[in-house]
């Protein structure tokens, strides 16, 4: 492959990246101020990341509501390092129903293990105390 079509190939990826985005730009800003178990969405995002995270927030349909059923996914990833230097991953999913306005925590996982919200706080007590 040629650098130009290469370049071009690489530039096409990306704005594709962008426009799916986009796509859910308004999904992912109601689930951020929306509030789960009585704290906005964000803050408890950011508190959970703590000093030594990162997060980063994705939206997407999902096969399991159905393409275009109006049932958006949107997730926190949210990659830290506990005290003892172990990395984690912290992925809070809700679902945002657009038809309705609803949002609602779907599922918790914590290093890819799907948790609920009993034990993924109990799994984030454990963490901090690493």
């Amino acid at each position: 492959m040629t650098p130009p079509v290469r370049s071009l190939l690489v530039l096409l990826v990306g704005l594709g990246v962008l426009v799916a985005c986009e796509r859910y730009a308004d999904d992912i800003d109601k689930v951020k101020r929306a509030t789960t178990a009585g704290q906005v969405n964000e803050q408890l995002v950011k508190g959970l990341a703590g000093a030594r995270g990162a997060f980063k927030w994705s939206g997407r349909e999902t096969e399991k509501y159905g393409k275009g059923s109006g049932i958006v996914l949107v997730e926190a990833r949210i990659e830290r390092t506990s005290r003892a230097g172990a990395d984690q991953v912290v992925q809070l999913q809700w679902v945002h129903n657009r038809a309705t306005g609803l949002i609602d925590l779907e599922d918790i996982l914590v290093n890819g293990r799907s948790r609920g919200i009993l034990g993924a706080a109990l799994d984030m007590l454990t963490l901090e105390l690493e």
